[in-house]
């Protein structure tokens, strides 16, 4: 559904989507990452163009930060999709934090499967 509704202006071979694939995000902590459900990137090259499987997306490599992150809420996640989560010390910064204030992602879609409601909580 996603793939299908979300139809930038920019050409398809260079459209990331990604699903499932780790997103490693502080060059500083090289084992921290996330794991979106789902995200575009804009302007690298998409899967179809890419000779090597993607294991991964790390963006201190790539360049480009995710244009759009979505994250479908379950009860094991849900306090910390939604930044209800606190970091602890000496731990990984809650997804909230990446998405929000280090990567600045300009779109965050939280989508409860369970009531079908969509909720965009922040527009960097």
């Amino acid at each position: 559904m996603l793939s299908e509704t979300c139809q930038p202006t920019y050409p398809s071979e260079e459209i990331l989507l990604a699903s499932d694939l780790n997103l490693y995000y502080d060059p500083r902590h090289l084992l921290w990452y996330k794991r979106p459900d789902w995200y575009i990137i804009l302007g690298v090259p998409s899967a179809n163009q890419q000779h090597d499987l993607r294991l991964s997306y790390v963006i201190w490599q790539e360049g480009v930060v995710p244009f759009l992150v979505v994250e479908l809420l379950s009860p094991g996640t849900e306090q910390e999709d939604l930044g209800k989560t606190l970091r602890e010390v000496n731990r990984p910064p809650t997804k909230w934090e990446v998405y929000e204030q280090i990567l600045r992602v300009p779109y965050y879609v939280i989508y409860k499967i369970a009531m079908r409601i969509i909720c965009v909580p922040f527009n960097s």
